[in-house]
């Protein structure tokens, strides 16, 4: 393997440790404002906190790219294999997203499961996780490797263009 595709590889390995923090960043939070608070500004403070945890975890997903094309600047030869050097390590962060994701997808029912079973009227967690989990498997997951490559791969060519 060549050193710039280790070096994407690297580069998103720590993009989806940190993706990954926030999506848990963001699962505490839930569970903060639905089993601590009740109502009230705090409660509202938390709901839009929630909601803008995807505003970083869009900014890492193109910082991975960037990251990527850093470590292996040595090895590119032009803005092409900085686009491909930022899409694999977007790829990678992006599995890594998708992992996290479909497996909070699957335990988010127990956790909150007068929530889910009002949405979906199924009286059983269970079977509202492993409905929502497939469903996360096999639309949200993949669409998270494709963003996170696409946004890696701008990134990438971002950081590209301004170093060269």
């Amino acid at each position: 393997m060549e050193l710039k595709y280790s070096q994407a590889i690297k580069a998103g390995v720590i993009g989806g440790i940190i993706i990954i923090a926030l999506v848990l960043l963001r699962l505490v939070m839930d569970i903060i404002g639905e089993k601590v608070l009740t109502s009230g500004t705090i409660s509202a403070i938390f709901a839009f906190v929630d909601c803008c945890v995807w505003i970083p975890i869009l900014i890492v997903m193109v910082a991975t790219g960037a990251l990527a094309v850093r470590y292996s600047r040595a090895g590119l030869m032009d803005l092409n294999d900085s686009l491909i050097v930022g899409a694999v390590a977007g790829a990678v962060a992006g599995i890594m997203a998708a992992i996290i994701m479909v497996i909070v997808i699957f335990v988010s029912p127990f956790i909150f499961p007068d929530t889910y079973n009002s949405i979906t009227g199924v009286g059983i967690a269970g079977s509202t996780s492993l409905a929502s989990g497939m469903l996360a498997s096999c639309c949200c997951g993949p669409f998270m490797i494709i963003l996170d490559a696409a946004l890696g791969a701008i990134g990438g060519a971002i950081y590209y263009m301004l170093k060269k």
